[in-house]
């Protein structure tokens, strides 16, 4: 186990050394965060667990999921993720690389977009949020907290949840990462007040998802920003006091929520202490679900190769099931499948994991059709970007779609990419963005 561990280890700094040779040479872009994204979710917490579980001792932790499955793991399971992981890594490089440097920049014509924000309509999105919210509120209680205690049972439980409520709720973490155009758009125009409002935004919608991440996820979007329009990382300025603020709240944050919800007699004194091999475990293991969920499939889920199906059925039920609530026979979704297999039937959706569903999608040839996917994706993200001319809110709105692009890396399934809220997203995006196209001729 140990072994596994120190080749993730020399697999991430490897990654690091040779990502930072080539961008010294122009600057950070598009593959540069999706390498980091990459890395946070995937790679470094990977090692982190691989390293725990080494250790011999059985280690217990809050989530029932992370303690089965960091006890159970063998070091092939962590050999073969690396394996994927490393494959899925250089096939994307390729083909992004690829359209990059011979199609793209080959073109005869060269079209320059000038893009900016409009502050009056993210206005518009904020207050369509606030009041969406009050709605939810509302519905689920007389009183605020009696409201905000039923939103947590909902989303834990999934007791007292409706079509409209799931909805509504779903959107709250839209209009979070959404309010990081404002923090972006104060930043660079020095405006206090709207810095302080979308500050706040961002909180409230975040505590909205009953989520420990959506916070996170909002912040590392202003991030993801900074570095590719300053082209600088503020290791030390951003990115370990964010890691500082966060860890506590991923370790912490569930059992806090829980024992509000439910009212189980612990007190908060009680539940945040000096983390645990478990704490560790629930930090790296939230961050890094994707990791876990791969090794339960590599481990549980065996069933012949499934050839991509998966991903079209999660885009065929959106419409009229998942937009309408219409009920449709459609077949069981791989991640009931998955559910079944890791937790039991009746547990909260547990997907496969990105390099399990690569596994699941075509064997060894798995890592190689996704990395194709995914190199596509960016290279078209690139084209806009080169090509481009952009203030650093509407680099935030990039990378709000380059947020949706990754959203499988955390599951491995297109489930929750075309879900109500990441469509709300993309129109948000596009509605609040206000482009200027020149043609230049060569």
């Amino acid at each position: 186990m140990i072994l596994a561990a120190l080749l993730y280890l020399f697999a991430i700094v490897l990654i690091a050394v040779l990502e930072f040779r080539r961008i010294s040479k122009s600057s950070a872009d598009i593959f540069t965060i999706f390498l980091i994204v990459f890395n946070i979710q995937i790679m470094i917490p990977a090692c982190a667990l691989l390293f725990l579980a080494s250790g011999g001792e059985h280690i217990v932790a809050y989530s029932r999921f992370i303690t089965e499955v960091i006890n159970t793991i063998e070091p092939t399971h962590g050999y073969a993720t690396l394996i994927f992981s490393l494959y899925f890594l250089v096939t994307t490089f390729a083909v992004w690389k690829f359209l990059d440097e011979k199609l793209i920049l080959t073109a005869p014509v060269r079209v320059r977009f000038i893009v900016d924000v409009s502050i009056v309509r993210w206005a518009l999105v904020m207050a369509m949020g606030v009041f969406s919210m009050y709605i939810l509120l509302n519905m689920l209680g007389s009183n605020l907290l009696e409201s905000y205690k039923n939103l947590l049972i909902m989303r834990s439980a999934q007791i007292g949840r409706t079509f409209i409520t799931a909805k509504l709720f779903s959107l709250a973490q839209t209009f979070a990462i959404v309010s990081s155009i404002g923090i972006l758009f104060a930043r660079s125009r020095k405006r206090n007040v709207i810095l302080i409002i979308s500050i706040a935004l961002a909180v409230l919608f975040s505590f909205m998802t009953g989520a420990r991440r959506t916070l996170g996820i909002t912040l590392l979007i202003v991030y993801f920003s900074i570095i590719l329009f300053e082209n600088r990382f503020y290791i030390m300025r951003w990115l370990l006091p964010l890691s500082a603020i966060l860890s506590p709240l991923i370790m912490f944050g569930e059992r806090i929520a829980s024992a509000f919800a439910f009212q189980n007699g612990v007190s908060v004194t009680k539940i945040i202490e000096f983390p645990s091999k478990g704490d560790i475990a629930v930090l790296f293991g939230e961050i890094g679900i994707s990791v876990l969920e791969s090794w339960a499939t590599f481990m549980d889920l065996h069933m012949p190769m499934r050839f991509g199906v998966d991903h079209l059925l999660s885009i065929a039920r959106r419409f009229p099931e998942g937009f309408l609530g219409i009920p449709f026979e459609f077949p069981e979704r791989i991640v009931r499948i998955s559910t079944a297999a890791f937790m039991g039937e009746s547990a909260l959706d547990v997907p496969p994991g990105l390099l399990g569903q690569m596994w699941l999608d075509a064997r060894f040839l798995g890592p190689i059709m996704w990395g194709v996917f995914f190199g596509l994706q960016l290279a078209t993200l690139q084209y806009i970007y080169k090509r481009s001319r952009m203030s650093l809110a509407a680099t935030g709105v990039l990378n709000c779609v380059l947020f949706i692009v990754l959203l499988p890396l955390n599951t491995g399934s297109f489930d929750f990419s075309f879900n109500i809220d990441m469509m709300m997203l993309m129109i948000f995006s596009f509605w609040i963005i206000r482009v200027k196209i020149l043609k230049e001729h060569y």
